[in-house]
């Protein structure tokens, strides 16, 4: 993250350079052809995807990075389990309870997790974060979620969705089908 700051002020460094630059040509009378050139790198890229460099090897490092933007809950956090039978996908708190012995779900499957009167969540650690940055699972089963609402009802971040949420995309969960 550091590296990407240096490289955006290294940019606008450039930029503000550039312009004194051709500044000084204009004041000193001398052309110059000014073209303008498509920035592929550019945040206003129409093709996003092209940016992406994938990686594979994400440390422990790189996941405390990531949840330093999406910072939440660390003493519970959610797991997507994809129901192949239903071919839909939910999101449960991880329980070192869940569907053991007091489990409401083990009673009564449409019961949800907040009628549990003995909850044992699984803390947040960083391998749960580096599983889901790598994204290895073919069911998406590593993808996680955290609670961004504290204890003390405050929130460290806001995101905005913008996946394709058409009747019935939720039951396939895949995102921006509508992209060609």
């Amino acid at each position: 993250m550091i590296e990407i700051e240096n490289l955006k002020s290294e940019i606008d460094r450039l930029k503000k350079e550039n312009d004194y630059l051709k500044g000084l040509l204009v004041k000193a009378g001398i052309s110059f052809e000014s073209e303008t050139i498509v920035d592929k790198t550019s945040a206003y890229a129409p093709d996003q995807s092209s940016r992406i460099i994938p990686k594979t090897d994400f440390s422990e490092e790189d996941a405390n990075q990531f949840f330093k933007m999406f910072w939440g809950r660390t003493d519970v956090y959610s797991r997507r389990t994809f129901v192949k039978s239903k071919g839909t996908a939910n999101y449960y708190p991880q329980c070192y309870n869940f569907w053991r012995a007091g489990c409401p779900k083990r009673t009564d499957k449409r019961k949800q997790c907040s009628a549990c009167t003995s909850p044992a969540y699984i803390p947040l650690r960083a391998g749960q974060i580096v599983a889901h940055l790598k994204g290895l699972s073919k069911e998406a089963e590593d993808v996680i979620g955290v609670y961004p609402l504290l204890p003390d009802d405050t929130c460290r971040f806001i995101v905005f969705d913008f996946d394709n949420h058409e009747e019935g995309a939720n039951k396939r969960d895949y995102a921006n089908t509508d992209d060609v």
